[in-house]
């Protein structure tokens, strides 16, 4: 996996990189027999004139193609909601394609 985050208009912040990190390990179980590289990126931006911030998240791979977009004001739990957002729409198109495939091959 090619993981890269993104800090527009704040600063650079190992703590949230290092965060950010440990909460991306829970996409590996998605992406354990892909043999082609994936993706990740997610982008953090801090408004200069409200007290909020916007956080992108997005996922390329040749099953996933994915972009969730968040806004408040505490980025650790902007960054929570885009990945559990992007968690339960990853494992609804996986069920989807597994029920997909037994379908249709078991005809």
């Amino acid at each position: 996996m090619h993981k890269k985050i993104i800090f527009r208009f704040m600063d650079h912040s190992d703590a949230i990189e290092k965060y950010i990190h440990k909460k991306l390990e829970k996409l590996d179980k998605f992406f354990k027999r892909d043999v082609q590289p994936v993706f990740i990126e997610m982008t953090l931006q801090g408004h200069r004139e409200k007290h909020c911030c916007n956080v992108a998240f997005k996922i390329n791979s040749i099953e996933y193609h994915n972009c969730i977009h968040m806004q408040g004001q505490d980025i650790y739990a902007m960054i929570d909601e885009a990945l559990i957002k992007m968690i339960k729409d990853m494992a609804r198109k996986k069920e989807k394609w597994s029920f997909g495939y037994h379908i249709g091959y078991s005809l």
